[in-house]
């Protein structure tokens, strides 16, 4: 507190007060500023004393002390009880920091933490293919006993690069033009003079030169003499019969062109020959062309086709083949189409179109139809029957309909339509009890709800007031109307905290039925009572309400009181 006290102590009074006020705890003493003893560190603290609760100093080693931990600076912070979260380092630990990274470089230094000794020597050694600016690749260093090295890391930046190569071999050349020494990570490609090859099979070469001065290959020895592989045709193959090259001079090789093709001059092979200069006395077969398929001539009067362009017909062109009315194929198809294959022939024949008659029967709308077969065509002179779907008709009202296949190939007539319902009659009520809300268009549309209500007093025998039927596609009704020659109430509505004496579970309630409601334990009516009985009226009506026990009796209770208020 104020005061420096920790602790209050307050009477409650006869007056109902409190002799003093609580204890107002807002002072915090703070922390007593760090007196350093430690001649080999410092802080960086320079305000008042007592130091503030929350306040971080920082203590540093000075040079070329640590603590034993091998850290040059720490951190403490002001609690509000007056004392530090750690103790300052101990600085009384001579020495360096870890040698510093160098580059493109790695040391010998085994240690993980600081300090290093005094007179510690540290080596660096650069990494492969790499050297100092003096061309050395090592260097050491050394802890003096100010704390710091004699010298900075090894800075390994330089590359020595590769000799230019000396080509001594007059079958070869190399595309490098650059300074000496070639710089590292540089690609010389070597190329063999015609008709000139490596014994590899290869006419070129690359190679790269790698940081240690040397190369990542050698270059090719072009010392066997002959003709590159023999280049691929069009739409062609040959028979040279190697993988790799050179091809021996005086070698011939054969072309031939693939089934469907022929070069420009029509022949379909061609044979070229190695030469001593490294070349072939001719570039490969070339079988572009296609002589394509003669022109259909159609023997047969009852078919056609669609074919109109030059002849011979192109590979890959489409003819499409249509029978003539009455006739079909055998296989039941008016149409075929057949391809123009690569070797001057067709992919199929065309129709043979010898088979009069009509097209299966189409479908119709909401019917089937008794024709058996799967294919065509049907036979001249074929009836075929159409029958409606269940609730559907044609527009003239027949549920049937049949058509006959003529000699032309057509039927005498179109397929059934059945897409009219005929509805459902509407319900002529000759009971006097009850009544619906139907008032549209006769028939009654199929889909349509109808919802009957028995008039007061009446239920249906099931104790139902209300029942609601559909107009079924078939003409029908889902249900019968309530029979409403059942007198009676409704069941007795229940009452308000009271429980009533009727058994039933199903209205009606017969005429002249009284209930009695009792009111739940603890509760009344606003008269006070605690019993009410009502009658059934042969108007279907009882003669009054539920009871109503709304009303708590008096007496004494048990309170429970929550939110520390109290009751009076």
């Amino acid at each position: 507190m104020a005061d420096g006290s920790t602790t209050k102590t307050i009477t409650c009074l006869d007056t109902g007060n409190y002799d003093s006020g609580p204890a107002m705890c807002d002072t915090q003493p703070g922390c007593p500023i760090p007196m350093d003893d430690d001649v080999n560190r410092q802080h960086n603290y320079q305000g008042d004393d007592p130091v503030p609760v929350g306040t971080f100093i920082t203590f540093t080693c000075k040079k070329p002390f640590f603590d034993a931990s091998g850290v040059k600076e720490k951190t403490i912070e002001c609690l509000p009880d007056g004392t530090y979260d750690d103790t300052p380092p101990q600085c009384d630990q001579p020495g360096c920091d870890l040698p510093m990274d160098g580059s493109r470089a790695s040391n010998n230094y085994p240690g993980v933490s600081a300090p290093v000794d005094i007179d510690t020597q540290v080596t660096y050694t650069c990494n492969s293919g790499y050297t100092m600016a003096d061309g050395s690749t090592t260097k050491t260093i050394t802890c003096l006993d100010t704390g710091n090295y004699d010298s900075g890391p090894a800075m390994c930046d330089t590359q020595p690069g590769c000799p230019i190569p000396m080509d001594d071999d007059v079958n070869r050349q190399h595309n490098y033009q650059g300074d000496d020494p070639v710089p590292v990570g540089t690609f010389i490609t070597f190329t063999c003079k015609k008709p000139f090859f490596d014994a590899s099979g290869v006419k070129e070469k690359t190679i790269e030169c790698l940081p240690d001065g040397t190369y990542d290959d050698t270059p090719p020895q072009c010392d066997q003499p002959g003709c590159d592989l023999p280049m691929d045709g069009s739409r062609a193959s040959n028979n040279y019969p190697g993988v790799s090259a050179p091809v021996d001079f005086g070698i011939q090789v054969t072309y031939t062109c693939n089934s469907g093709y022929t070069m420009a001059d029509g022949s379909t092979t061609k044979t070229i020959t190695c030469l001593d200069t490294g070349n072939y006395d001719s570039g490969p077969a070339m079988c572009d062309t296609q002589p394509g398929c003669p022109i259909p001539m159609d023997d047969d009067v009852n078919r056609q086709h669609n074919y109109q362009g030059d002849d011979p017909v192109p590979v890959g062109t489409f003819i499409t083949f249509t029978c003539r009315m009455p006739f079909f194929d055998v296989s039941g198809v008016k149409e075929k189409t057949i391809e123009c294959l690569p070797d001057g022939t067709y992919d199929d024949t065309p129709p043979q179109c010898d088979q009069p008659g009509c097209d299966l029967p189409m479908d119709g709308s909401r019917a089937s139809n008794n024709y058996p077969g799967v294919s065509a065509p049907v036979d001249i002179d074929t009836q075929v029957t159409y029958t409606c779907n269940s609730g559907y008709t044609m527009a003239d009202g027949s549920t049937t309909k049949t058509i006959t296949c003529l000699d032309t190939g057509n039927y005498d007539s179109g397929p059934a339509m059945c897409d009219t319902q005929p509805g459902c009659p509407i319900p002529m009520d000759d009971d006097v009890n009850r009544q619906h809300n139907y008032q549209g268009d006769d028939p009654v549309p199929v889909g349509t709800f109808i919802t009957f209500t028995c008039r007061m007093p009446f239920f249906d025998v099931s104790g139902v007031k209300e029942k609601t039927i559909e107009c079924l596609p078939d003409g029908t009704y889902d249900d019968t109307p309530p029979q409403c020659d059942q007198p009676g109430c409704d069941l007795p509505m229940d009452g308000s905290r009271a429980s009533n004496n009727y058994p039933g579970v199903i209205a009606p309630v017969d005429f002249g039925t009284q209930v009695i409601y009792n009111c739940n334990s603890g509760y009344t009516m606003a008269d006070g009572s605690t019993t009410k009985t009502i009658t059934c009226l042969d108007a279907g009506n009882y003669d009054s309400g539920p009871a109503m026990c709304d009303t708590r009796e008096s007496g004494f209770y048990d309170c429970v009181c929550f939110n520390a208020l109290w009751l009076n």
